[in-house]
């Protein structure tokens, strides 16, 4: 595989730039195929008043997989961003997705028209989005989101597999490239205090079910007491519940408590706070010179973490949770550790290193299963190369990771 690289120049107020970042895995315990992953991505962009034109290019371990081109205008008060992409493995037009965005009298308004091919029907869809946020200073912004004929690609959003970050609506599954029919609308409220709580909150409505839910959201913190609590409160057609989760952070350290209250969520059957638990364990931000610490320690179940991570080689302790979010949990896996410590070092080289925890599967010395480390040195701002590894003290190296990144 060849990649050309162009230096990066500017003539008056035009400007060409870009960046190509490649990586590769190997498995060296594979039975089939060492080779565990191989990604390079080039990206060009040129720059003129008014107009910049982007060109991005992604192989695989499987060759050349998608080649996609962008433009985005101003026109006055307006922006139009468009984006073609093709599938260079079929070889097919993946989607076109155009944005045209305007800001008037302090508020946002976006509307968003897709044509994208369903590879179920085999024919190609449409779907629009639009969108209107604003803030009233002082008190709380707003974002109003209404989606048809499609619907939010959480995969494709998060950079889980490639596309538009939306899906194509099937009805009985059929496609009319010429009706677009209504699925959603999103109303979010945030930043609006009440005392000593924050308060946001979420509805949405759909064009198949109606009302489905409004979710509240409050922190109940003081500045006077180290406990602080996120109340979360669910209400939809058939039921209402509410989760209350508090936290013990310990002023002048970087200790902190995570507390569950029992049970977890209160609903109209199961009403009464029976205890108190201790879920976990946190530090984080303790700096020695240029190293710093953090460890995560569950006391119950195991850890989370994104699933937008390629893998546990490039996470930290920071990167993990005891437990998502109700409305976040989507985006998160569950690991096989209880417990992570990271140490770092943050300078020209990069560095850090990892010891993860299972008491469950685990006969190692003191439960160790999984040890990770990670280095990026930094030739200037232009360019960086990397190593990362992963060993599982039972059976030894698991994985190798190599990564060259330029930018120009």
């Amino acid at each position: 595989m060849l990649v050309f690289v162009f230096t990066g120049v500017a003539v008056g107020a035009e400007s060409i730039s870009g960046s190509c970042e490649n990586t590769i895995t190997f498995a060296p315990q594979s039975d089939t195929d060492s080779i565990a992953g191989l990604s390079s991505t080039l990206k060009l962009n040129y720059s003129s008043p008014g107009i910049d034109y982007t060109t991005t290019t992604v192989f695989t371990k499987a060759g050349y997989y998608s080649q996609t081109f962008g433009a985005d205008i101003s026109m006055g008060t307006f922006d139009i961003d468009s984006t073609l992409a093709f599938l260079a493995s079929i070889p097919r037009m993946d989607y076109w997705l155009t944005k045209v965005s305007t800001v008037m009298a302090s508020a946002y308004i976006a509307s968003t028209l897709l044509v994208e091919y369903v590879s179920d029907a085999k024919v190609f869809g449409t779907g629009m989005e639009f969108v209107f946020s604003g803030e009233i200073p002082g008190a709380f912004s707003i974002e109003v989101t209404s989606l048809f004929g499609m619907e939010e690609s959480l995969v494709e959003t998060l950079g889980w597999q490639a596309g538009s970050g939306y899906d194509i609506i099937l009805l009985d599954g059929q496609v009319n490239p010429c009706e677009m029919r209504y699925e959603s609308t999103t109303i979010a409220l945030s930043g609006l205090t009440i005392g000593c709580c924050r308060f946001d909150a979420t509805t949405r409505l759909s064009g198949e079910a109606g009302f489905e839910y409004t979710y509240f959201e409050f922190l109940i913190d003081s500045e006077s007491s180290p406990l602080s609590f996120d109340v979360d409160l669910k209400f939809t057609q058939q039921d209402k519940s509410i989760t209350l989760t508090p936290s013990l952070v310990l002023g002048g350290t970087c200790f902190e408590v995570y507390l569950d209250l029992i049970p977890i969520e209160l609903t109209k059957d199961n009403n009464a706070i029976t205890g108190l638990e201790i879920e976990g364990l946190g530090i984080s931000g303790v700096e020695l010179d240029s190293v710093l610490f953090s460890c995560l320690i569950a006391l119950k179940g195991d850890l989370y973490r994104s699933k937008t991570a390629p893998g546990d080689i490039s996470l930290r302790a920071r990167n993990y949770v005891l437990e998502p979010h109700p409305l976040d949990a989507v985006y998160y896996i569950k690991t096989d550790y209880h417990a992570v410590f990271s140490i770092e070092i943050s300078n020209d080289l990069n560095f850090g290193i990892d010891a993860y925890f299972d008491t469950k599967e685990s006969v190692s010395l003191f439960d160790l299963a999984l040890v990770t480390a990670e280095t990026k040195y930094w030739l200037g701002s232009w360019c960086n190369f990397g190593t990362g590894i992963s060993i599982k003290p039972e059976s030894g190296p698991d994985q190798f990771t190599f990564s060259f990144n330029f930018y120009f």
